[in-house]
C-alpha cells in the first residue's frame, strides 16, 4: 500500500472527521434524543447505579470525559469524534484494510457519529474485535493471549450495548458447523469453546451485577413491552423489521419524506442496496472459498440480525434502523469490500452519501449552540430549575421522542432537574415546574417542511 494510493482516502477521512465535529451544531436536535438523556442521567448518578435500562459502559465514559469538559453534551461529542478518529488511525497504523475501512466509514455509517449515542463508543471496540479475529484465524488457534483478549472484548461490548450479546451467536454458529464437519479442526473447536465459555461467564457476572443493584438484568423492569400487538403482526414486521432494515442497509441516506417522490426514490435505493448485498454475500458463500475470518463475520452478522428480530417482538425497542443494525451493516459491507475489487466505483457512492447527508442537515440552517444559550438564559430567568414536566406529549419538530432537545439542554446544564410523572405534576405547585410548552417555544427552532413531514410513513 503506497503513500500516494492512500492520499484520497486520507483526505476523505479528514473531510468526514471535520464534518462530524461541526454538523451536530447545525441539526435541529443537536444530535440528541431521549436515549441521550437516559445515558447522561445514568452518568450523572454514577457511581450509584440507578437504572440498567441501558448498560453502564457509555455513561461511564461520559462521566469520565465530563471531568475535563464539565459539560455532558460536549462530553458526548468528544467521545463520538475520538471514536471515529481511533478507527481510521487504528486501521492505518495496523495496515488493516485502510482503504476498505475508509470507504465503509464514508457510507451512511458516519452519520452515527453525529449523534450522542452509545453506538459511537461501541464501534471502535467492535472494529478492534474484527481485527483480533483476523489475527486469530491467521495465527495459532491455541494462542491464549488472543483467546483471552477476544473474550474480554466481547464482555466490554456487552457492557456498552446489550445487543452485543448476540455476537456470541456467531461463534456458536461456527462451533456448530465445525462439530458436524467430517474433517474437524479440534484446535479451533477448543478455542471457540473457550471463548464462548469465558464470555458467557463474564457477561453473566455483569448481568447479575445489574440485577443486584437495579432489580433488572437488562433494565427489563423499566423497559416498555413490544407494541406489535397494537399494529398487528403484519404491520409490525413491515414497519419495524422489513422497512427499517431496508433503510439501515442503504449506504447513502435515510428515507427522505419531503414528498412522495423523494420517499419512493429513497425506498427504491434501500431495496436495491439490500438485494445487492444479499446477492453478493450469497455468491461468496456458494463459492465455498471463504476463509474462516470472513465466515465468522457473516455468522456474526446473521446472528445479530436474528437477535434483533427477536428483541423487536419481545421488548419495546425501536425498529431495525441504522443504530440497532449497525453491526449487521458493518460486517456485511466490510466482507463485501474486502472480497470484491472495483473500489474506485464505490468512491462516488461514498461522496454522494457525504453530500446528501450533509445537505439534509445544512438545509435546516440551524444553530444548536445558540439555542443552548437561549435555554440557559430562560432557565436562569425563570428560576424553575428543580422540576420538569412534559405537558404536550411528543414533539414533531424535534427528534420525535417524548422530550425535546431543549429539555436535554436543560438537563445537561442542570443535571439535578427531576422529571415528574403526571401524578406528581398534578400534586405539586405549578409555579415551581418548568413545562415543555415553555421550552419548546424557545427560539431558534427551524420548523422546516422536512421535519414536519416525519409522520409520512406512520
Amino acid at each position: 500500500m503506497t503513500r500516494n494510493n492512500n492520499i484520497p482516502y486520507v483526505l476523505l477521512n479528514i473531510v468526514i472527521f471535520i464534518s462530524i465535529i461541526i454538523t451536530p451544531f447545525f441539526r435541529v436536535d443537536g444530535g440528541v434524543s431521549d436515549d441521550t438523556y437516559n445515558y447522561v442521567k445514568i452518568a450523572y448518578y454514577l457511581p450509584d447505579l440507578i437504572s440498567s435500562v441501558f448498560p453502564l459502559g457509555y455513561p461511564l465514559f461520559i462521566k469520565l470525559t465530563n471531568i475535563f469538559s464539565n459539560d455532558y453534551y460536549i462530553s458526548t461529542r468528544i467521545i463520538a469524534c475520538l471514536s471515529y478518529l481511533f478507527i481510521v488511525l487504528f486501521s492505518y497504523a495496523k495496515k488493516f484494510y485502510f482503504k476498505e475501512t475508509s470507504l465503509l466509514m464514508g457510507m451512511k455509517i458516519f452519520t452515527v457519529f453525529m449523534f450522542s449515542y452509545s453506538e459511537t463508543l461501541f464501534l471502535p471496540f467492535f472494529y478492534v474485535l474484527i481485527y483480533l479475529l483476523y489475527q486469530f484465524f491467521r495465527s495459532d488457534y491455541k494462542k491464549k493471549s488472543l483467546i483471552f483478549t477476544i473474550s474480554s472484548l466481547l464482555i466490554i461490548l456487552c457492557i456498552i450495548r446489550y445487543s452485543s450479546i448476540f455476537i456470541i451467536g456467531g461463534f456458536i454458529f461456527m462451533l456448530g458447523f465445525e462439530l458436524i464437519k467430517k474433517q474437524k479442526d479440534f484446535r479451533l473447536i477448543k478455542s471457540l469453546t473457550t471463548i464462548i465459555l469465558l464470555t458467557g461467564i463474564g457477561i453473566s457476572l455483569f448481568l447479575f451485577f445489574n440485577y443486584y443493584f437495579t432489580g433488572g438484568f437488562m433494565g427489563e423492569n423499566n423497559r416498555n413491552s413490544s407494541n406489535f400487538s397494537k399494529t398487528g403482526i403484519g404491520g409490525f414486521i413491515l414497519k419495524n423489521i422489513f422497512f427499517s432494515f431496508l433503510n439501515a442497509m442503504n449506504p447513502i441516506l435515510n428515507v427522505i419524506r419531503i414528498n412522495f417522490l423523494t420517499f419512493i426514490i429513497s425506498v427504491l435505493i434501500s431495496l436495491t442496496s439490500f438485494i445487492a448485498v444479499t446477492f453478493f454475500i450469497f455468491k461468496l458463500i456458494l463459492k465455498k472459498q471463504l476463509e474462516p475470518f470472513r465466515i465468522i463475520l457473516i455468522y456474526i452478522s446473521f446472528s445479530i440480525f436474528l437477535g434483533l428480530v427477536y428483541s423487536s417482538f419481545s421488548t419495546g425497542i425501536d425498529g431495525l434502523h441504522i443504530r440497532l443494525a449497525l453491526p449487521v451493516y458493518f460486517c456485511s459491507y466490510f466482507v463485501l469490500l474486502i472480497s470484491y475489487s472495483g473500489k474506485r466505483f464505490l468512491f462516488p457512492i461514498v461522496l454522494l452519501s457525504l453530500m446528501v447527508n450533509f445537505s439534509v442537515t445544512y438545509f435546516e440552517s440551524f444553530d444548536y449552540l445558540e439555542k443552548r444559550e437561549n435555554v440557559k438564559k430562560y432557565v436562569m430567568k425563570s428560576k424553575k430549575r428543580t422540576y420538569y414536566f412534559n405537558d404536550i406529549g411528543r414533539i414533531p419538530t424535534e427528534s420525535g421522542g417524548a422530550n425535546t432537545s431543549n429539555f436535554f439542554t436543560l438537563f445537561s446544564l442542570n443535571p439535578e432537574v427531576k422529571v415528574l410523572t403526571k401524578d406528581q405534576y398534578m400534586s405539586m405547585e405549578f409555579d415551581s415546574i418548568l413545562l415543555e410548552s415553555e421550552l419548546v417555544n424557545i427560539k431558534p427552532i427551524n420548523r422546516t417542511e422536512m421535519i414536519n413531514n416525519k409522520t409520512f410513513t406512520k
